[in-house]
């Protein structure tokens, strides 16, 4: 997952205070300011690092998105059924969000809603949303050739369902000031699917 727990350089420790800012205060009010602060440095040195706030979102968002593709590689590495890497996917995701809070609020911000197509953090946040979808959809596909899976499973809709749902949890426990564990659903999500998507 996303390896800022334990920040090395200063380029790692501003993005750690970012992330951990936004978590606290949201998107609206960050500012470099801010991020200087938490990160004990001068806010001239986050420049040397770093274009703006903006560009500090997107490195963010991108780390997000390699962390996710290596956490999913060794998922499809696994000599485990497709039913089994659905779950260990669905857990995968959920445990990263857990951790990282104020992904979330990146994600669903007007920031990036309302960015230009080709807005480097917009593409960014479209990047993840893609890669997380195509697999899925491959291990719906792998489920379906080995028979755990209906045969007749529509791969897109079936994958914008499990997608979805993820997405809708993120949203509410957002909106609930991350009350509650995600990572406590994840075996009722998984066996739902896996039931629903079941071989007739």
């Amino acid at each position: 997952m996303l390896a800022l727990e334990q920040p090395i350089t200063k380029r790692e420790k501003i993005l750690q205070a970012t992330l951990e800012l936004i978590q606290e205060q949201g998107l609206n009010e960050l500012t470099t300011a801010k991020i200087a602060r938490r990160s004990a440095t001068a806010e001239t040195i986050i420049y040397r690092h770093f274009s703006g706030k903006q560009e500090i979102l997107t490195e963010l968002l991108q780390r997000v998105g390699s962390d996710f593709q290596k956490s999913a590689e060794e998922i499809f590495a696994e000599d485990i059924s497709p039913a089994e890497k659905l779950a260990k996917m669905s857990a995968s995701h959920l445990e990263f969000i857990q951790q990282t809070k104020g992904i979330s609020r990146i994600l669903f911000s007007e920031q990036i809603h309302l960015a230009a197509p080709t807005d480097p953090l917009k593409t960014a946040a479209r990047t993840i949303a893609a890669e997380y979808r195509n697999c899925v959809k491959q291990i719906i596909c792998d489920g379906k050739a080995t028979g755990d899976f209906d045969a007749e499973l529509d791969v897109e809709t079936a994958s914008r369902s499990f997608m979805g749902l993820h997405y809708l949890l993120m949203h509410e426990w957002s909106l609930d000031s991350f009350s509650w564990n995600l990572q406590e659903l994840n075996t009722s999500i998984a066996d739902y699917y896996i039931k629903a998507w079941k071989s007739k």
